[in-house]
């Protein structure tokens, strides 16, 4: 299947828009650097230089793609068939009960979760009942000094 006839005249019209830019490098070079400082000509030339080099990079990578020369796109990884099962713990501490009730409805509906656990660090009665009525675990785990021991769900 050959290229679309636009797609063909842009992609001949590449080398000579180079041409064109060198061209005018060219002419910066030998017509504006009569009477000027050499310094200031340096600085400006080297910009220019650098800008016109992207330029023409440009239009090459956009002629290699307009010619049907892109790299494939790489292949996703396959997915396993039975993705891992995870638990997931959401810790309440002293929370609004509608912020705990979000967070809790959130992972439930999370994929590939096993399990739902509530870490209450409060103890509070409405994190229970919560709990309780989201079918999800509650544990109560008193916080001292940062460090505690869970126990098993």
């Amino acid at each position: 299947m050959g290229a679309a006839p636009t797609t063909r005249r842009v992609s001949r019209a590449l080398p000579g828009v180079g041409l064109l830019v060198l061209g005018g490098l060219v002419w910066r070079l030998v017509a504006t650097s009569r009477g000027s400082d050499v310094g200031w000509f340096a600085v400006l030339f080297t910009a220019e230089l650098v800008g016109s080099a992207r330029w023409v990079a440009e239009l090459v990578l956009v002629g290699r793609g307009i010619r049907g020369r892109d790299p494939a796109p790489a292949a996703a990884p396959d997915a396993p068939a039975d993705p891992p099962l995870v638990d997931a713990v959401v810790v309440v501490a002293d929370e609004p009960l509608l912020v705990a009730r979000a967070a809790i409805l959130a992972a439930c509906r999370a994929t590939h979760v096993r399990r739902v656990a509530v870490v209450d660090r409060e103890g509070r009665v409405g994190v229970a009942e919560l709990a309780a009525r989201l079918g999800v675990a509650h544990v109560v785990v008193p916080w001292l000094d940062g460090e505690a021991t869970v126990p098993d769900l």
